[in-house]
């Protein structure tokens, strides 16, 4: 059987590099977008949720009511009720510490990923992850 082989290119401190990976583990690659889980007790009032439907695709927009919250935005995009495009944009931030991230997930394409650290008293860093799917 043929499977999907992960083309990386990970860009961090103006250093670049690709690796290509024949037996992804998805759980692992994607970990980032599955910690933008927003179905948790208690959040039902912390996001505002704007649908768009055309055609046969639906747009969910899920926009954060509470600056505490992690996830700033989500946007899901269905075609005939399949998930095609996840896209999410993160904030953690307090007195020593801000991270940013935008995270992206195209189905049977591939992903990417694009942060901002800073440190209070270090330098900031920002990173880039690209990943394709490849199939044989």
């Amino acid at each position: 059987s043929q499977h999907a082989v992960l083309k990386k290119t990970v860009t961090n401190k103006g250093k670049e590099e690709t690796k290509v990976i024949s037996h992804p583990d998805w759980s692992k690659e994607l970990q980032a977008l599955k910690e933008c889980d927003l179905n948790r007790p208690g959040w039902s009032n912390s996001y505002k949720t704007d649908s768009i439907h055309r055609d046969s695709t639906l747009t969910i927009r899920y926009t954060a009511m509470e600056p505490k919250l992690r996830v700033r935005k989500l946007e899901i995009i269905q075609l005939n009720g399949d998930v095609q495009e996840v896209k999410a944009e993160c904030l953690q931030a307090n007195t020593w510490f801000t991270a940013r991230q935008q995270l992206y997930f195209s189905s049977g394409k591939g992903y990417g990923i694009r942060g901002f650290q800073k440190v209070v008293l270090a330098d900031s860093v920002s990173y880039t992850i690209t990943a394709s799917i490849n199939r044989p």
